[in-house]
């Protein structure tokens, strides 16, 4: 069973180690791993599409994009083993998804952005 991270919109949170990181965390020092998930959908369904992946929990953020591909969402989670959950079990069966190919950040560079995109809606 995943947990809720307090206070965030990413699942299966546990503490990370003093001292260790893989990549990015979260304001309480949690590891985050984010994946990006290149979706192709139905067309006439974009939209509507691009909302009920933004409901998902671990779906931090859904973008509408230009070329290939339909829509890009964020995933941010814990635990690699969340991804399956929430890539493979949920998003990749919303019904206009057609084709989806997934995409794992090794490290982030702009900790600024991290840090804006967990405090959104929180107050300091």
């Amino acid at each position: 069973m995943l947990q809720q991270h307090p206070g965030a919109d990413v699942i299966g949170w546990q503490q990370k180690p003093a001292g260790h990181c893989h990549g990015a965390t979260d304001p309480k020092g949690f590891n985050v791993i984010t994946a990006f998930v290149l979706i192709k959908t139905d067309a006439a369904r974009i939209p509507e599409t691009a909302e009920e992946i933004s409901a998902i929990e671990g779906i931090s953020e859904v973008y509408s994009v230009t070329g290939e591909w339909d829509l890009i969402a964020v995933a941010r989670v814990h635990r690699h083993e969340d991804l399956a959950d929430v890539i493979a079990d949920r998003l990749s069966k919303v019904p206009a998804v057609v084709h989806t190919t997934t995409h794992i950040a090794f490290r982030a560079y702009s900790q600024h952005d991290l840090d804006a995109a967990f405090s959104l809606g929180f107050e300091q």
